[in-house]
């Protein structure tokens, strides 16, 4: 795991390198289909602190894109969040409604980013369009 230097982190912010920015608490993620749920992120608990630089990697289908789609709260149907806690700086973002989320999104707060690749990324592109989706699948929250 990266740390980056305590500098790097806007003091405006408020954000005490070291301190949970991010944290899992079994996270279970389930695509409701027609007749029967099937489970793409099965239990995931993990601490993101102030100054780390995460990164996911598994087997293809394991799950990771769902993961940071559930922890940047965009999830789009069949996905939804079946159990488990994402909190943001203590907070409950699964609980969070629109307008919160929009808040603790803001620049002032906390930025973080996401970049969902293919096997397109070997070729140079940075990013990837999902197949779920018409947008580039690179999310900028939080």
């Amino acid at each position: 795991m990266t740390t980056l230097d305590e500098q790097a982190l806007p003091a405006s912010e408020g954000i005490v390198a070291g301190t949970p920015l991010i944290e899992l608490e079994e996270l279970v993620v389930e695509y409701a289909l027609p007749g029967r749920r099937v489970r793409a992120v099965d239990g995931v608990s993990l601490t993101v602190h102030a100054g780390e630089i995460v990164g996911l990697a598994g087997e293809s289908g394991c799950g990771k894109s769902t993961a940071a789609h559930a922890i940047l709260r965009i999830l789009r149907p069949p996905a939804e969040i079946a159990s488990g806690r994402i909190l943001f700086r203590g907070e409950d973002a699964v609980g969070m409604s629109e307008q919160e989320l929009r808040r603790s999104r803001s620049p002032t707060r906390l930025r973080a980013r996401a970049t969902f690749s293919s096997s397109s990324a070997s070729t140079g592109r940075a990013c990837a369009r999902t197949p779920t989706s018409s947008r580039a699948a690179c999310a900028s929250a939080w």
